[in-house]
């Protein structure tokens, strides 16, 4: 058994991870034999059957939530391996079935022109198909661009046309956040993003220097990994690939001193610099290193493999220090806009924490170069409409936040009267992009947004406090089509009811964790009714941008040989993918039985599958109508001739080849 899976997987091209799957699948199929013996699933039919049979069944069953629930909305489109752009949309919407917040795939679909009039014609046809009112919509998170959030033109300002109602949650922070990353960065001449970009090319086309460098951090005592490569549109993937290349440093010193020039000084020089690195290992482990350099020099390089090793020994030996006073830079200022995105991209409801977590870390960029009493006491407001031009507020160099790593080198520099001036300068673009950097944010993050402000007022921890109380009330009037006015008393009796209430629930477990928003309020919800239809609608808000993560197997599915019916098949593994989650099980628990003859099963995924094959035959019957229609408009006798399969083309061939004999046998 162990023979055929293995053998199995390899003839598939398999990845070893489903190694253990396979066999828990092989072991569940294999407790009902009977039915075993009776499954066929060619491909067609296994494409049809999960659009037509699951897809359809798992969107029936979304579109009954939405229809009785306030929900949100999250879409974002990509580009595919057949060129064309994929529009996803996911919804957030507080389950009565999970008692939690549930993220699920709606729909997915190519678009051939993207803009904010297409994107809308998308989504207002996809509700409308399914008959869901727009006032169910809480609000839509998608990415700054703007087709999507122009504020005249964009898809969000034609989708607030329709829905007046709709929250005003400021975008994606997270992407806010990985811009703002960028303008910090844009100031330093792209030094650490150029090496990281070089390393990973370097390495990407050449096994032969893979297997090399790995051996040399085995022989230096270096965790060896693949250098990664940066993401261009989400900046702090810059922070993610220095982290991991930077403790491979030392080994890339020695490795490249490969490829420093022929020249006497120069090898004398960078030879010692080596020679140092390698200190403390033994004589065979140093001849070794050097055996790995000679064969690394005799490797044959293009003109542009020539100048790329030229780049990164400059970064790595010429300008050394330059490129660590950088690298420490980063690594000392890029973690606090890291840790606010790996707050939101958790999978949970984090609206209570927006605006505070988005208050504190302006508030701790201020920190790094502005005087503290200059900033502790001034609210969201206030920090705002701070002017940064004054200098008067700003800390003098010496005391600017730059890492202690950052301040090292610095010290190093000035010593030494070459490098002095370099420091100096250093220290002014620091100065400059700390300056553009906090007046670029100002603007850009919704530090003044009343509504993240309000919401702030549902965090457990808040609860009984007059303050709370006022954001409560206030909340009320940002969501008319939840509280409607004849309701207006019980949700104030409710509020105030709730914030002397003491018998709430502990907002952190055994473990000093914070219990999950919807988890905690769910145990309350009866206790209050009124209150729970507002809060039910608010904790839907999405924080982060989880659509794109349902990217990443698109190219599995929708590739350059297929056609439209592969991203509805597409769409509908995303619905599938997405139920499971919200379920927190897998399929072989959520279709498992203990009693294979006796246990009841599931009869509506029977029943959907059973009927698959009839909506996918009518789908095809509509669309040959449709080309027939067309062509009769178009007053088209012949159909267009199917290309060429490959027989043809042989023959096309062998036609040529005698003709090419005749001509010369005529000739002769």
């Amino acid at each position: 058994m162990e023979a055929l899976t293995l053998s199995f997987m390899a003839e598939h091209s398999l990845p070893m991870v489903m190694a253990p799957k396979l066999v828990q699948y092989a072991r569940e199929c294999s407790r009902d034999k009977r039915a075993l013996d009776m499954i066929e699933l060619e491909r067609t039919t296994a494409s049809y059957k999960v659009r037509e049979g699951l897809g359809v069944l798992h969107t029936k069953r979304l579109v009954n939530d939405l229809k009785s629930s306030n929900f949100s909305m999250n879409l974002d489109e990509c580009f595919s391996n057949n060129n064309k752009k994929i529009l996803s949309i996911l919804v957030s919407y507080y389950s009565e079935l999970e008692s939690e917040v549930v993220v699920k795939h709606f729909k997915s679909g190519d678009m051939t022109v993207v803009n904010a009039s297409t994107l809308l014609e998308f989504v207002q046809g996809t509700f409308e198909e399914h008959d869901i009112p727009l006032t169910q919509m809480m609000s839509n998170l998608s990415d700054s661009t703007n087709y999507m959030r122009g504020k005249k033109g964009g898809f969000e300002t034609l989708l607030r046309r329709e829905a007046p109602h709709l929250l005003d949650i400021d975008g994606d922070i997270c992407h806010h956040m990985h811009n703002t990353a960028q303008k910090f960065c844009s100031h330093f001449d792209r030094i650490v993003e150029g090496l990281m970009d070089d390393l990973h090319t370097d390495f990407l086309y050449s096994p032969d220097i893979r297997e090399m460098f790995s051996e040399l951090c085995k022989i230096l005592g270096v965790n060896y990994t693949v250098p990664g490569q940066r993401v261009s549109h989400r900046w702090l993937s810059v922070f993610d690939v220095t982290e991991k290349n930077v403790v491979m440093m030392k080994p890339f010193r020695v490795f490249y001193f490969a490829w420093v020039p022929k020249d006497v000084h120069l090898q004398d020089a960078y030879r010692e610099v080596v020679s140092k690195l390698l200190t403390g290992l033994s004589r065979e482990a140093r001849e070794r290193v050097y055996e790995i350099i000679n064969k690394a020099k005799k490797k044959n390089l293009t003109q542009e493999g020539k100048a790329r090793k030229g780049r990164i020994v400059k970064r790595v030996l010429y300008c050394y220090t330059e490129t660590m006073l950088h690298i420490s830079l980063y690594r000392a200022i890029l973690p606090l806009f890291k840790s606010f995105i790996l707050v939101f991209e958790l999978k949970e409801p984090m609206v209570h924490r927006l605006h505070d977590e988005i208050v504190d870390v302006f508030r701790h960029f201020l920190g790094c170069f502005i005087r503290p009493e200059a900033i502790k006491d001034l609210t969201a407001r206030h920090l705002k409409n701070l002017d940064l031009s004054d200098v008067d507020i700003l800390l003098p160099s010496s005391s600017m936040f730059m890492g202690d790593a950052t301040e090292n080198l610095l010290k190093e520099m000035r010593k030494n009267p070459t490098t002095k001036k370099d420091a100096t300068e250093f220290i002014g673009k620091v100065k400059q992009a700390f300056v553009e950097t906090a007046t670029y944010m100002q603007p850009k993050i919704p530090l003044g947004n009343r509504l993240l402000a309000c919401l702030s007022a549902l965090d457990p921890l808040a609860q009984g406090h007059s303050t709370v109380l006022s954001a409560l009330k206030k909340l009320r009037d940002y969501f008319p089509t939840v509280i409607q006015q004849e309701e207006y008393d019980a949700y104030s009796r409710d509020i105030a009811k709730l914030q002397v209430d003491t018998n709430l629930p502990d907002a952190k477990d055994r473990n000093g964790k914070h219990v999950r928003l919807d988890l905690w309020w769910r145990q309350i919800f009866d206790r209050y009714p009124t209150l729970a239809k507002l809060v039910k609608a608010a904790i839907s808000i999405f924080t982060g941008p989880q659509v794109e993560q349902s990217f990443s197997s698109m190219n599995n599915i929708v590739t350059s040989k297929t056609n439209r019916l592969d991203t509805e098949t597409y769409s509908a593994v995303q619905s599938v993918r997405y139920s499971l989650s919200a379920k927190h099980t897998t399929s072989l628990r959520a279709f498992h039985r203990d009693d294979i003859l006796k246990s009841p099963v599931d009869r509506s995924v029977s029943y959907h599958l059973s009927t698959a094959y009839g909506r996918y035959k009518r789908k095809l019957d509509d669309a040959k109508l449709a080309r027939d229609q067309e062509q009769k408009r178009l007053k088209l006798d012949k159909a267009p001739k199917p290309t060429r399969n490959i027989n043809s083309v042989h023959r096309a061939a062998n036609n040529i080849k005698k003709k090419i004999m005749q001509q010369r046998s005529r000739r002769r």
